[in-house]
């Protein structure tokens, strides 16, 4: 997998903080609509979720391979430095916080762009989190879904599992909706698939697309949300 070499804002869709309810919201730059985030799901599991941590308290979400990348591998294996700062100019919504995020175009035929979490300063540009973003309609979605979380059952199998659908809330409508699947670490790091489903009046109105959505939080970039972006 590679970055592509040019990225223009039109074609961006980044992570913006909204703080809400607790809830991580989405900006897509091009229709300039807000998306939401399901985070966190609230559903029910059939095990607690202590009980499931005293059984998996060594694993680690940095210990996984995830799809093109690994959660603390360098951005700087598949970007240069130059085009990471460029990046940050156009895409980044937290200039001035402890953490920041950069999206790219990417040439892959599983997902259309990658949203990153670095920390500040870090000259090592160390991937703490990940959003891969891909278009597609909510049936070919679901079913991309499904397919993804039977293949993380292998993979995250023994971790605290959650899953949900509700109503998108920016939506008044209460037409337009989110589904979830989220694997939780033991600290707190996250695995979620995201399917969201916009009404019809809403992607008149807007030209908006149906997407999903695969996230890899870290412990430390997942707290930072939760607390507010600061």
């Amino acid at each position: 997998m590679k970055v592509k070499d040019e990225v223009s804002k039109a074609q961006l869709r980044v992570i913006i903080r909204k703080i809400d309810n607790d809830q991580l919201y989405f900006d897509d730059v091009k229709q300039g609509i807000v998306q939401q985030e399901l985070a966190p799901v609230k559903c029910q599991n059939l095990s607690l979720k202590s009980d499931i941590q005293k059984s998996t308290n060594n694993l680690k979400i940095e210990d996984y391979d995830l799809e093109l990348y690994k959660i603390g591998d360098s951005l700087l294996e598949v970007a240069d430095e130059s085009f990471i700062l460029e990046a940050f100019e156009k895409t980044s919504y937290f200039k001035d916080r402890k953490y920041y995020d950069v999206t790219f175009e990417i040439d892959s035929a599983l997902y259309d762009y990658a949203n990153f979490y670095i920390k500040s300063d870090d000259i090592e540009y160390k991937i703490l989190g990940i959003v891969f973003i891909k278009e597609m309609n909510l049936g070919k979605c679901l079913s991309q879904k499904k397919m993804l979380t039977k293949e993380w059952m292998t993979k995250f199998g023994n971790l605290y599992f959650i899953s949900d659908k509700k109503p998108i809330d920016t939506d008044e409508s209460g037409k337009s909706m989110t589904y979830v699947d989220q694997f939780i670490f033991p600290d707190n790091a996250v695995a979620r698939i995201t399917c969201n489903d916009w009404s019809k009046e809403v992607k008149k109105e807007y030209d908006h697309k149906d997407d999903l959505r695969v996230s890899f939080e870290s412990a430390e970039i997942t707290k930072w949300m939760t607390n507010g972006y600061k």
